[in-house]
């Protein structure tokens, strides 16, 4: 039985089965696509593949549900990766915080003793006698941030900007559809 035989816009995987036994993880994915749209395009793409045998109508509800069941978390991670806002040439974001104390304590004594040594004398005789003492404290903090940004300097900026346009330009909600559809079809080709 081929694909078009039993799944038509009005009875297609997507709005009997994806839409209605998984409904978040069909908006996550899909988002606001309507079903009848996603079951069309199936049809259009893959309408002529021969279905595997164990697909009929009667069991095609549990084997789709099945398949899904297995695989939604992976697209729903898929998804999440590819709606996700980022800008590709600033990937790597680093912020350094240093904070540095610098405590100084000083402390001088000092004495002089003065001596005067009169004209014929011999010996010296003490004068003046003189103490200094000096205590100096300093504390100082400095605060220091540093926020970076973007690219290392050691990649290619048009290599980068390259793969994130391959990633764009990769239709992944399509690989999902072809994925899902391509577990119940058989084709000469894989």
């Amino acid at each position: 039985m081929l694909y078009r035989e039993l799944f038509n816009t009005s009875n297609g995987i997507f709005a009997t089965v994806f839409a209605t036994e998984y409904p978040e993880q069909y908006a996550k994915i899909f988002g606001n696509t309507p079903s009848k749209q996603l079951d069309t395009f199936a049809l259009l793409n893959w309408g002529g593949r021969t279905l595997v045998d164990a697909v009929t109508a009667d069991t095609y509800k549990d084997i789709v549900s099945s398949i899904i069941a297995v695989n939604v978390q992976g697209w729903e991670r898929q998804a999440a990766a590819m709606l996700a806002d980022y800008d590709p040439l600033k990937p790597n974001a680093k912020q350094t915080e240093r904070t540095e104390t610098v405590t100084v304590d000083e402390s001088e004594t000092g004495n002089t003793l003065q001596a005067n040594k009169t004209y014929n004398d011999t010996d010296f005789t003490d004068n003046d006698r003189e103490t200094d003492s000096t205590d100096r404290n300093r504390t100082e903090t400095k605060k220091e941030t540093v926020s970076e940004s973007g690219i290392s300097g050691n990649q290619n900026f048009a290599a980068i900007i390259e793969k994130e346009t391959e990633v764009r330009r990769i239709k992944w909600q399509k690989n999902i559809i072809f994925a899902l559809v391509n577990e119940i079809t058989t084709d000469i080709y894989n």
